[in-house]
């Protein structure tokens, strides 16, 4: 897959992501978007950074809150991306919605070895919200807040 190729298809999936999630839950979801990973969750080493994909090394923070160009950037390695990406709506403030997410370990510039194909958006996979314990359906539950949970923290 060439960059643009990739901008485009991470672009796509994260207005897809967004638009999923106002299905289920209550708050506003602003168009504008900034991404947290997974891995900010990892155990930093004694400098405080965590080994990132292509030996970047980066706080915890350098992992949250970043704008797309950066969360590309970051999955982007010497024209190599993640054989598969997760994403999906974490939380939202006035001004952003906040997407996390997760990838794969393996890195490939072989567009027959991505998952997701079969969904159209290769590498990107989209997920719901957190849900709620007992949520059963819209119908019978009803859309959600994605502050259900509070305790469960954000990354």
């Amino acid at each position: 897959m060439n960059l643009q190729t990739f901008i485009t298809a991470f672009n796509r999936a994260a207005n897809d992501c967004r638009q999923f999630a106002r299905r289920f839950v209550l708050e506003e979801l602003p168009e504008s978007l900034r991404f947290d990973f997974g891995a900010a969750r990892g155990k930093p080493d004694a400098g405080g950074k965590i080994k990132y994909r292509g030996g970047r090394l980066l706080t915890p923070e350098d992992l949250r809150g970043v704008d797309a160009v950066t969360a590309r950037k970051y999955l982007w390695v010497d024209g190599r991306i993640p054989v598969w990406v997760n994403m999906h709506v974490l939380f939202a403030d006035a001004e952003h919605t906040y997407i996390e997410i997760h990838a794969g370990s393996v890195h490939t510039d072989d567009d027959s070895a991505l998952y997701y194909a079969d969904a159209g958006n290769p590498p990107f996979h989209i997920l719901g919200p957190a849900l709620p314990r007992d949520w059963q359906s819209l119908g019978a539950s009803g859309r959600f807040s994605l502050h259900w949970d509070a305790g469960r923290g954000s990354v």
